[in-house]
């Protein structure tokens, strides 16, 4: 008898904030969940709840994983303006390279969701607090360097 595949549910939340993605949240069925994940409905069910918890999770991933590339892109001691510069390009790279026009999860979670969602609302509201600490890293250069 074969053994069961193991299920890796940080992969697993990978593959749908990636389907939620690409297909926004109305736009992808349970059944288009199940068979990206690779498992069926009620393994799906057992690990992340329903499919409204599973955006919600997956919008969580998203942010903490925007959260680090800023993070990570935004920090040192160096002149702010070059570092926010080529943070803001790398979006830009991303957004002209990505063959499927993605976009980021957030924001078409605020355009398809946020009138009828309070639980995607929250997720959504709360990223611009704690994105903008990071655009206040102090300096000691004057404006022109910053």
């Amino acid at each position: 008898m074969a053994r069961p595949k193991e299920f890796d549910p940080h992969a697993a939340l990978t593959v749908a904030m990636q389907t939620f993605r690409r297909r926004g949240y109305e736009g992808t069925s349970v059944q288009d969940l199940v068979d990206a994940l690779g498992i069926n409905r009620s393994s799906m069910y057992a690990a992340f709840g329903s499919k409204h918890d599973l955006y919600l999770k997956a919008l969580e991933r998203y942010s903490a994983d925007e959260k680090a590339k800023a993070e990570n892109d935004l920090a040192g001691d160096g002149p702010a303006l070059p570092a926010l510069r080529a943070f803001l390009l790398s979006y830009v790279d991303a957004a002209l390279t990505d063959p499927e026009r993605s976009g980021c999860l957030v924001t078409h979670g605020v355009m398809e969701r946020v009138p009828c969602d309070p639980g995607g609302h929250r997720t959504a509201a709360s990223r611009p607090a704690r994105d903008g600490g990071r655009l206040r890293r102090p300096t000691a250069a004057g404006p022109g360097q910053r």
